[in-house]
């Protein structure tokens, strides 16, 4: 009788109401009255003898890292079923016509295309990573014992790693059959990807992800333009400030990672307003 009123004084503390104290009470008491066989010398050895392995086996620097690495890359794994199809057809299309386009001589300075091409990537991964069409499994983001920070990472891993290997592919493509430098066409497309990914990851911790990728992308499309208009289609920055413009890009995806809480998880639905 003494166990159930310090149990019923704990749950009063907790903020339970009355008819709840009474049942949580209830449900401890019956708990606690069920006799629980104690261990015997050789389960407590057995479990002893676990704990010690995996404490050797934690305190190993490279299988801990190796253990993580495993651990990540399954999580990456999981999130391919978030992508809707759309993402991943989209995405080559759009890098393909980029292509086309500077292999037909339409963009003789391949700058102009492959400069809108990049964000435009990175838009179109932002939504099918981000976006409401996520949000079936805000639920189960916000119950599982994965932190937000890796659950982002694994969706960025994901979309960055396969609209990088359809970009590189196409861009090798492109450099053989124009003899063209792979790492210009690369770096023309890559690093503004990195900044526009970069800028709305940052942005969409303050306000939903469609909303950030359609500003940085309106923003960005003004600032090419302006370019294209001021100084013709040859509007190149040339390597090293493209080369800044992917630094600063993952600094600000390192930023947003660290910025990213459980209270505004970026696939969180939309509240509908009737």
């Amino acid at each position: 009788m003494t166990a159930e009123h310090d149990w019923t004084e704990a749950m009063n503390d907790a903020g339970l109401e009355p008819d709840e104290l009474h049942l949580v009470a209830g449900a401890l008491s019956l708990i606690a009255s069920v006799a629980v066989p104690g261990p015997t010398p050789v389960e407590t050895a057995s479990l002893v003898g676990t704990l010690e392995r995996e404490l050797v086996r934690r305190r190993t620097p490279r299988a801990r890292i190796a253990q993580q690495l495993i651990a990540d890359l399954a999580i990456a794994r999981a999130q391919l079923l978030i992508f809707p199809l759309d993402f991943w057809i989209a995405s080559a299309v759009v890098m393909l016509i980029g292509v086309g386009l500077i292999a037909l001589q339409l963009d003789p300075s391949r700058s102009l295309i492959f400069y809108l091409v990049g964000p435009l990537l990175a838009y179109i991964g932002m939504q099918g990573a981000f976006s409401s069409a996520s949000a079936r499994v805000a639920e189960l983001e916000l119950a599982t014992p994965i932190s937000p920070r890796r659950l982002t990472l694994a969706r960025l891993v994901v979309m960055l790693g396969y609209q990088v290997a359809v970009g590189v592919v196409l861009s090798l493509f492109l450099s053989l059959s124009e003899s063209g430098a792979l790492l210009a066409l690369t770096s023309t497309w890559l690093m503004p990807l990195l900044l526009a990914s970069g800028l709305t990851l940052i942005l969409s911790v303050r306000m939903p992800v469609h909303r950030a990728a359609t500003i940085v992308y309106a923003l960005w499309m003004l600032v090419v333009l302006a370019g294209w208009r001021l100084h013709g289609p040859d509007i190149a920055v040339g390597l090293p400030i493209e080369a800044a413009m992917g630094a600063a890009g993952l600094i600000l995806i390192a930023t947003a990672l660290f910025l990213i809480t459980p209270a505004n998880l970026l696939t969180r639905p939309a509240v509908s307003v009737s």
